[in-house]
């Protein structure tokens, strides 16, 4: 084995300049495939940051609705009804709308896509000490908490409100516009729904964006420690009215995910992104590979007129193409990590490289190299001895 081993590994080095254009090739194709796998990652994170936020065991929605980012309001009533279940032990009603924001640099223009979220302020409605640290702040009237990590433009709020001031700024929601005080920071992440968020309470929600106390976006439910949350959303979903719908909220992360993986545009072009990025590589390596054969026929020829045996043969040339895979993979690591350095703090989404993510991108890397070594490898058949004396 060590032998075969050591053949691959001098042919590749005899062959530098192949050899480094081959390592190059691995290199592009592993930093597409941590792009494609990142931005994916980072697309469905991102929109499930908020959600997983929530601290409830299951979630009340309008029935019609598609994904929790975007909700139709219901009655509070419905959320109060679910109080008849003796697992349950309290609720929270919350209130969110996609609303406008004055540039802070002048002018006319908004800035868009600010989710704007009302809370009641009686307990931690949301897993975030950042937020359930200032509920005093928010109990004075048009108070406000902005999204540390919210897109390059709200940076100049953002900075303010770091050097321990107030930021005043002018909020349109609907036909309703008002003027609103940002004095305090969170963090959640942005994501494709929204360049921000901010949160406020329920009370300066409703008096800012004009929001009956009755409508309300989504009702968190929180259950006795113990409680099967699945089954329990399944009989207050018979029990309820069909206008509303319950879900566990493991559960509805699991059908956000799929939602916006399976059933969303984006979610679809990441998927063939992945799979052409997979075929463009099997392509490139099987070119030079062929080509290495092709230029080494003779040498095969002779290790077959020596005793190696066909399978022997492809066991090297198997060996080449795992040993490019390590050789291209290395660098595109490292090229990659910078890149989503680049990428998170221009975009202020998340971009994370973790063990798992190499793991996956260094198995497709090998599963092209193996799989452009097998496709190859027919070449081979073309060692004949007998050419060495014609």
């Amino acid at each position: 084995m060590f032998r075969k081993t050591w053949i691959s590994w001098l042919q590749l080095r005899h062959q530098k300049a192949q050899t480094v254009s081959a390592a190059l090739g691995i290199t592009f194709i592993t930093v597409l495939l941590f792009m494609q796998i990142g931005f994916r990652s980072s697309f469905l994170n991102t929109l499930l940051d908020l959600p997983a936020s929530f601290n409830a065991d299951a979630v009340m929605l309008n029935s019609s609705a598609v994904t929790v980012l975007r909700t139709p309001t219901f009655s509070e009533l419905r959320l109060n009804q679910t109080l008849a279940f003796e697992e349950v032990t309290r609720v929270a009603p919350v209130y969110w709308s996609s609303v406008l924001m004055r540039d802070p640099e002048g002018g006319e223009k908004y800035l868009r896509k600010v989710q704007a979220i009302g809370l009641p302020l009686t307990w931690d409605v949301m897993l975030l000490d950042s937020v359930y640290e200032q509920y005093d702040k928010l109990k004075i009237k048009r108070n406000v908490l902005i999204d540390q990590r919210s897109k390059q433009s709200f940076s100049k709020i953002i900075e303010t409100v770091k050097s321990d001031e107030d930021y005043s700024i002018e909020v349109r929601g609907g036909r309703h516009q008002a003027r609103i005080r940002v004095t305090g920071l969170f963090d959640v992440g942005v994501n494709q729904s929204a360049n921000s968020h901010i949160i406020t309470s329920d009370e300066t929600f409703m008096e800012v964006f004009n929001r009956p106390r009755s409508k309300i976006n989504l009702g968190l439910i929180q259950l006795h420690p113990g409680s099967d949350a699945t089954q329990v959303a399944a009989r207050m979903n018979a029990y309820l009215p069909e206008d509303v719908k319950v879900v566990a909220l493991p559960d509805l992360l699991d059908q956000e995910r799929d939602f916006y993986e399976f059933q969303t545009p984006i979610g679809i072009i990441f998927r063939f992104g992945l799979g052409g990025a997979v075929a463009v590589g099997i392509v490139i390596l099987y070119q030079i590979l062929f080509q290495l054969i092709s230029k080494y026929i003779r040498d095969f020829a002779t290790l077959k007129a020596i005793g190696f045996s066909n399978g022997q043969l492809r066991r090297i040339v198997l060996g080449s193409a795992l040993m490019l895979a390590v050789l291209g993979f290395l660098p595109g690591l490292g090229l990659s990590f910078l890149m989503y350095d680049v990428i998170a703090k221009a975009t202020a989404l998340r971009f994370e490289m973790t063990w798992e993510v190499a793991a996956i991108v260094f198995g497709a890397i090998a599963f092209i190299c193996v799989i452009s070594a097998l496709l190859a490898i027919r070449k081979l058949n073309d060692a004949d001895p007998a050419d060495l004396f014609g």
